[in-house]
Order: C-alpha cells, then structure tokens, then sequence
C-alpha cells in the first residue's frame, strides 16, 4: 500500500476511533455512577471513578456546568467529564462534612 492510501485510511477512521473512545468513557462513568449510593465515602467513589476532572463545594461552583455552589449538606463536589464529548456530560457526587455521598448527578447539556 502507498504511504498516501494508509494516510487516507487512517484519517477516515480518525472519527471512528475517537467516537469509540468518547463512548467507553461514558459507559465507564455511567457504570461507576450507577454503583454509587447516598452514604458511600470519598474512597469508594474515587476507586470507582479514578481520579476527578474538577473540584468545587460550598463556597465556590465549577462553572462548566453549575451556576451555583453545592447546597448544604455539602461541603464538597466531585466532577467526572466526558470531555470527548465537548462538554455537553458529566457526572458530579457531593459529599458532607463527614466525606459521605449526600447527592450524584447526571449532568447533560441539550
């Protein structure tokens, strides 16, 4: 094969490949997610989701996605995005004081 046709094959299965990958991560996420449950700690959920894409709580909201901080009980949130997706998915969990699960949220973007 000419180095011209591989070239060409590789940029018409460039999207593909990047479509596959934006998919496992959303199915990655959503199946950490779905284990999550009201009470879990702050080590269960990492070891589920690894590690965070952002960080907000109380005091200050990670605008991407929220326009306002967590409400009480929380004091801390967690991101997890899908940033193959152009910012239109993530997942958030809000833990209390006492780094518990207290809320997990599906965010998506019309």
């Amino acid at each position: 094969m000419r180095p011209t046709t591989v070239v060409a094959i590789g940029l018409l299965l460039l999207p593909f490949a990047y479509a596959g990958v934006g998919f496992a991560t959303q199915f990655r996420r959503q199946a950490a997610f779905d284990k999550t449950e009201i009470g879990d700690s702050y080590e269960d959920v990492l070891r589920r989701f690894g590690t965070p894409s952002a960080v907000d709580g109380a005091d200050k909201a990670f605008t991407r996605y929220a326009d306002r901080p967590c409400p009480a009980p929380c004091v801390k949130r967690i991101w997890f995005e899908n940033r193959l997706f152009l910012d239109i998915e993530a997942w958030s969990v809000s833990f209390d004081a006492n780094g518990r699960v207290v809320q997990a949220t599906h965010w998506v973007s019309p």
